[in-house]
């Protein structure tokens, strides 16, 4: 049986105090919080330096959809009792220190003690348009690795709940994504402003049969690391030579 994932956005600061925002799928283990950021990772870099970060609650989606194209400078404030800052839009957070890392030269584990949790705001319920533009969020990632037919088949399902349930702010996600979908097609890559997002691994994601998505379930392990935000630009001929490739 697969964990039970979580899609959360996880903050963390460098040595220097620079933020660094991630979406991360996280598993909840009794009192402590997994962490399996693929590499590389600036998340992952940020938390071995300083043994922290904190874990934001966001029902905002455009902060998921932002960080897959381009976009992933948001207001924050200061955590309170650990080096870092947390999403100024988050419903709650959690601030956490390190406890232990097993290291992997694909996905280490960090294991990750609770040392204190704020609520900010409450959870009115689920919304179908936000779960849809997260999906899409995921597929944005997965653009340089899904066939051109499966991207869309599932865009226009998720459209509908879009159509139906979306407020402004899911209307302003979606609206990111779809623009990272045409600009794929026409560019052949990720290419945001002066966002490169770049082929970091050769990687080849385990996919699983039944659904075609990566076996462990969760966001996308796209190349630059995370569990998926930190994205990648992908050229059409640049993945056929990586994928050539040995694997290392």
């Amino acid at each position: 049986m697969n964990d039970q994932i979580f899609e959360t956005v996880v903050t963390t600061v460098s040595r220097e105090g620079r933020p660094h925002v991630a979406p991360l799928g996280v598993r909840y283990r009794d009192d402590e919080v997994v962490l399996m950021p693929f590499r590389p990772s600036t998340t992952l870099d940020n938390i071995v330096a300083t043994g922290h970060a904190v874990l934001n609650i966001v029902v905002d989606t455009r902060v998921f959809a932002g960080c897959v194209t381009g976009r992933k400078t948001w207001p924050t404030v200061p955590a309170e009792f650990v080096p870092g800052v947390r999403l100024a839009c988050a419903l709650g957070h959690v601030e956490l220190r390190l406890e232990s890392q097993t290291d992997d030269p694909q996905r280490p584990v960090l294991l990750m003690g609770r040392v204190h949790e704020c609520q900010h705001a409450p959870f009115v319920g689920f919304n179908r348009a936000q779960a849809a533009v997260i999906e899409g969020a995921v597929l944005v990632s997965r653009l340089h690795m899904l066939p051109r037919d499966k991207i869309d088949s599932e865009m226009r399902y998720l459209q509908i709940a879009v159509d139906k349930t979306a407020g402004p702010a899911e209307q302003e996600a979606w609206q990111w994504l779809n623009e990272a979908v045409a600009n794929f097609r026409v560019e052949g890559n990720l290419n945001f402003g002066s966002m490169h997002w770049r082929l970091a691994h050769t990687l080849t994601p385990t996919l699983s049969p039944a659904s075609g998505r990566e076996g462990d379930g969760s966001l996308s392990p796209v190349p630059g690391g995370e569990g998926w935000g930190e994205g990648a630009n992908v050229s059409q001929a640049g993945l056929r030579r990586q994928s050539g490739r040995k694997r290392a």
